[in-house]
């Protein structure tokens, strides 16, 4: 071969080796373009993506939320053995290698590069990759979701236990309730029952109250018949004898006088107190300062009395009958107890107070000791002799009796030497003034 020829061929060597050397520059560019645009692929996946060489375990390329899951850069972590990152747990050895071409989904903990441990989903594919078998790992922060999930087991558990304890205590309550149910159905019955004794004693009281009335009607008239009968014969004994009558018989006749006399008032105010509120009368509007007027002119007062009255005065709505009664016997009480030259009775009225009118009767008599304040509204309750103040100790308890059924209230107050005031409470009714 001649030296022309030789360089003719050794021309020809250098053309290809600079087309070999052009392909293969254009080849490593298009690997660097794919390797860059795989990582462009994978840092735009919203999951940690780690490719790994099945064969020697070795990560080839991990994305950027994988590095950041891992908490180490890509560096230090690319070409580096996955138990080193991804699978600490079993040291060295990827059971995942075994899987061929099936997928792998499973909840794992990843230990990350500062030491500390986060539960992560990771699905793991077998692939073939330039002859050799590669796997592709994505995983997924699942620290939030771990954290609800045994939120919700603990508020399950919490409200399994309030439910169990709620039960409980609805059941307990239960119970109650049927025992309070029963206890009150026991109360009722009983309450049932005592209602109807209390109607038939009602209705046996109000029976055995017209009885004593009517008995007491006719025990005040046969009463009375009886003493008149004996003042008539102590007048015809008086008329026969008058002229042999010496002084000692002649008070003797005129202390029976006194007797029939002050039996006669007895009877009556009997039948008075027997007879309070017995006849009930429709309630009247009435001007209240008017009818005490009338009634104080009524009474026709001795010349020694004087009688006062305020001013302005309610109307109310009232039993006409029973207000007579309680002022007529409290005006005639305040003169009776009375032996003050002058005689002074006022009537006037107080604030009212909680419904109520309180009307007063004052007077400059006697007087009542503290101890007998309650004592002077009972029956026959004297505090004095007859001989030293008249009257059958019965007009306070008329007092009482009538201001009760008026669904009011009396009481006193008294020292002796300085007088009484006497105060009558009653219920407003319509006011007016």
């Amino acid at each position: 071969m001649n030296k022309e020829q030789s360089r003719e061929e050794l021309k020809q060597r250098i053309v290809e080796l600079e087309t070999a050397t052009l392909r293969c520059a254009r080849a490593v560019a298009a690997a660097r373009e794919g390797q860059n645009l795989l990582k462009t692929i994978l840092d735009s996946i919203q999951a940690g993506v780690a490719i790994i060489d099945a064969e020697d375990h070795v990560i080839v390329s991990v994305n950027a939320l994988a590095a950041e899951l891992i908490g180490a850069p890509r560096e230090k972590i690319e070409g580096h053995a996955c138990h080193m990152f991804i699978c600490p747990a079993e040291k060295g050895k990827c059971p995942i290698t075994d899987l061929g071409q099936t997928i792998d989904k499973s909840e794992r903990l990843l230990v990350r590069a500062d030491g500390k441990i986060a539960p992560i989903l990771k699905t793991v594919a077998s692939v073939t990759l330039g002859g050799r078998r590669h796997l592709i790992e994505s995983f997924l922060d699942i620290s939030k979701r771990k954290a609800a999930e045994e939120g919700l087991l603990k508020a399950h558990s919490e409200l399994e236990s309030r439910v169990a304890e709620r039960t409980a205590e609805l059941a307990e309550t239960a119970d109650k309730l049927k025992q309070e149910l029963t206890e009150r159905r026991r109360v009722e019955n009983a309450l049932h029952l005592a209602r109807k004794n209390l109607a038939e004693k009602a209705a046996a009281l109000q029976e055995a109250n017209e009885e004593l009335s009517q008995y007491v009607h006719l025990a005040s008239h046969d009463l009375k018949s009886l003493l008149r009968g004996i003042g008539i014969h102590a007048d015809l004994l008086r008329e026969d004898f008058q002229g042999t009558l010496k002084g000692e018989q002649r008070n003797r006749l005129e202390s029976l006088d006194r007797t029939v006399q002050r039996g006669l008032e007895l009877a009556d105010r009997l039948l008075e107190f027997a007879m309070v509120g017995r006849q009930s009368q429709p309630n009247q509007t009435i001007n209240l300062g008017r009818f005490l007027g009338e009634l104080i002119e009524s009474l026709d007062l001795p010349a020694d009395v004087d009688a006062i009255m305020g001013d302005d005065w309610p109307t109310i709505d009232i039993d006409r009958a029973l207000l007579g009664q309680i002022f007529k016997n409290l005006i005639q009480n305040a003169i009776r107890f009375n032996h003050a030259p002058r005689k002074r009775v006022e009537i006037g009225l107080m604030p009212t107070v909680d419904e109520h009118y309180e009307v007063f009767v004052r007077d400059n008599g006697i007087g009542i000791d503290s101890r007998y304040h309650e004592q002077i509204f009972g029956a026959f309750e004297r505090l004095h002799t007859r001989d030293e103040y008249e009257g059958a100790g019965v007009g306070l308890a008329i007092v009482r009796k009538a201001v009760t059924r008026l669904h009011g209230g009396v009481r006193v107050e008294s020292e002796p030497g300085k007088g009484s005031t006497f105060i009558v409470s009653l219920p407003t009714g319509r006011r007016q003034r």
